[in-house]
C-alpha cells in the first residue's frame, strides 16, 4: 500500500474573489505542485486543513505516514517573547502557524517522517527553539525573485556528506527563490546543509530524528523541468514507507 503524505495548506480568505469582510469565504487550499510532487514519488497526497483543536490535531496526524510542510506567503509568527511584526511583503497568518506549530511540535515527538518547504523549513526551526531573520531584503541575493517559482535563479552550496548531497550528488545547485525571512539561530539537533552566497541557509536536517528535514526553496515547482529536485519527495515518500 502505498504511504499516506499530509500536506499542510494556505488558510485565506477571498483566493481572487471580491467581497466585504462581513462575507469572506475561507479556503483550506494549496498549489497542485504539491500534490503532483507527492503522487509522482508515488505517495498518495492528502491536504490537511487549519485547525486548533489539539486532539484533532495529533487525530489528523494518527492518519498519515509523513507530512509536507508547505510553503506560503506568510511571516511566521515568531515564539513567544519575541516579535510577531510581518515584513513588507507578507502578513502572519494565527490561524495557519498556531495548527503548522502544534502539527510540527506532535510530529517531531512521535519521529514522523517530516519535509518542511520554505515557511515549513522554518517551521521545523521554530519548533526546535531556532530563531529567524525577519527581513533578508537587504541581501545582495534576490530571495524574493521575480521570476515565476519554475524558475531557478541562484546557486547554493551544499555541505558533504548530507541528506542533501545524497539526494543531488554534487555541491553546487540553482534554486529558485521566494522568501522574506530565513533561519537566523538553529534549532536543537539541526545542522545547515547548504547555503547561498550570502550565507542565507538553504537547508537543513535533524540529527536527532529518522527523517526531519527542510528546504528555503520550492522543489515542489522545480521537479518537471530540473534534475534532482523529484527525489527530495521520493525520499520523503521512501522514509513514511518505513514508518
Amino acid at each position: 500500500m502505498k504511504p499516506i503524505i499530509g500536506i499542510t495548506c494556505k488558510y485565506d480568505w477571498g483566493l481572487g474573489q471580491r467581497c466585504s469582510d462581513e462575507h469572506k469565504l475561507v479556503y483550506h487550499a494549496i498549489n497542485k505542485w504539491y500534490v503532483d510532487a507527492v503522487a509522482k514519488a508515488g505517495g498518495v497526497p492528502v491536504l490537511l486543513p487549519t485547525i486548533r483543536d489539539k486532539k484533532m490535531i495529533k487525530e489528523l496526524a494518527e492518519l498519515v505516514d509523513g507530512l509536507l510542510f508547505s510553503g506560503g506567503g506568510y511571516d511566521i509568527l515568531i515564539g513567544k517573547g519575541r516579535s510577531t511584526i510581518g515584513t513588507s511583503f507578507y502578513r502572519p497568518n494565527p490561524d495557519r502557524m498556531h495548527f503548522s506549530m502544534d502539527l510540527m511540535k506532535y510530529a517531531l515527538k512521535k519521529d514522523m517522517p517530516i519535509f518542511g518547504i520554505c515557511l515549513g523549513h522554518q517551521t521545523i526551526n521554530e519548533a526546535l527553539g531556532g530563531s529567524l531573520d525577519i527581513d533578508i531584503t537587504h541581501s545582495e541575493v534576490k530571495h524574493n525573485q521575480r521570476e515565476f517559482y519554475t524558475k531557478a535563479t541562484h546557486p547554493i552550496e551544499i555541505t558533504k556528506p548530507s541528506f542533501m548531497y545524497n539526494v543531488f550528488r554534487k555541491k553546487n545547485v540553482i534554486v529558485n527563490s521566494h522568501h522574506c525571512q530565513a533561519i537566523k539561530k538553529l534549532g536543537k539537533g539541526l545542522i545547515a546543509t547548504s547555503h547561498s552566497s550570502d550565507g542565507c541557509i538553504e537547508s537543513i536536517e535533524s540529527t536527532k530524528h529518522s527523517f526531519v528535514h527542510g528546504v528555503q526553496f520550492h522543489p515542489e515547482s522545480l521537479v518537471d523541468d530540473y534534475a534532482g529536485f523529484s527525489s527530495l519527495f521520493k525520499e520523503l515518500v521512501r522514509a513514511a514507507k518505513r514508518k
